[in-house]
């Protein structure tokens, strides 16, 4: 939330408006007052919670791969059906403001492939508009583009054994997205 203040409890928290959260470990800890008023009590129970839960306050490794800058502080993980796609599991987002408009990039692991066959078949069967995508750097040229009618532009490839792209794509982004992907380990 854009009034969200940051916490240092387990990996990453927050505190907003009577609600607390914070991730320690694999556990997401969510505490609710009833309005700012009760903060005072989400705090001194986060404290105690976090004390009491043993484990990593570390954040997952994925989230190093993305670039630093213009990030939002807000990093997210979907364990499941990212974008409504139930194939797009374990994904690692975090939204960047470039140029006036916010961007999420997003990674997958897919040493398959299966993931991007996946969805690529899915955009065919819908006779969605899509295209390959070339110039940037993908293995093999395996990128494509399409326009969603909720999400806007959207372009995804595999790199080095994962799925990647970005979410609210614009040709202005075309610099940041090829770094990006050029920087991504092997």
């Amino acid at each position: 939330y854009d009034e969200a203040e940051l916490l240092p409890y387990g990996v990453e928290g927050y505190i907003s408006s009577g609600r607390l959260e914070f991730v320690k470990d694999k556990y997401i800890i969510r505490i609710t007052g009833y309005d700012n008023s009760s903060n005072d009590v989400l705090m001194n129970m986060a404290e105690f919670m976090n004390g009491q839960i043993k484990g990593s306050e570390q954040l997952p490794k994925a989230f190093s791969w993305f670039p630093e800058g213009e990030q939002f502080p807000n990093r997210k993980i979907f364990s499941d059906s990212y974008l409504g796609i139930k194939e797009l599991t374990n994904v690692y987002t975090v939204d960047y403001l470039l140029d006036g408009d916010t961007i999420t990039l997003f990674i997958t692991d897919d040493e398959s492939g299966n993931k991007f066959l996946s969805w690529s078949n899915q955009l065919s069967e819908m006779n969605a508009k899509n295209e390959n995508v070339i110039g940037y750097p993908y293995d093999e040229n395996l990128g494509v583009r399409f326009d969603h009618s909720y999400y806007g532009k959207i372009i995804f490839g595999l790199k080095s054994g994962k799925l990647a792209g970005i979410v609210n794509y614009s040709e202005k982004d075309k610099d940041f997205l090829a770094a990006w992907l050029t920087k991504l380990p092997e």
